[in-house]
């Protein structure tokens, strides 16, 4: 037999705490070329993730904030890596003629503070967790295992 812990957890990166995100964004807007995240937005708080799962009736929420760091060899491997077209921010360049990919590497080069070898970038993401409504939590019932 198995219980079910009656618990849900969401975690999602922050728009602005997250410096890869920021560059790209304004590297973007400098571009005219839209946003790279453009109908992404929604949840990016502990506040928007909290009134979420609220909303949704659960109960006992609890947030976090988890801090990040990924590093580079240097411009080029992350280049390379956006380039797999991985998320809104790989689309976005995906969507750039070779004209305007060619100025946004220039441009987000810039933008990440024109890194000349290995660089580290930032972020933040926001977790939640909660009960079900009515639910008990996986703490809960580990405990009435240990005591049974």
């Amino acid at each position: 037999l198995g219980r079910v812990a009656h618990q849900v957890a969401i975690c999602m990166w922050g728009v602005e705490e997250v410096q890869m995100f920021a560059a790209i964004g304004m590297t973007a807007r400098l571009l005219g070329s839209g946003s790279a995240e453009q109908g992404a937005r929604r949840y990016r708080t502990a506040r928007e993730l909290q009134d979420l799962l609220v909303g949704a009736g659960l109960t006992n929420v609890e947030t976090c904030e988890l801090d990040v760091t990924a590093a580079y060899v240097d411009f080029e491997e992350f280049w390379r890596a956006l380039g797999r077209q991985v998320g809104p921010a790989g689309a976005w360049l995906h969507g750039l003629d070779d004209h305007r990919r060619a100025l946004a590497h220039d441009e987000l080069h810039k933008q990440l503070g024109s890194p000349s070898g290995a660089f580290e970038l930032h972020g933040r993401a926001y977790g939640a967790r909660a009960a079900g409504a009515g639910g008990r939590t996986a703490v809960g019932d580990a405990a009435d295992r240990r005591q049974a």
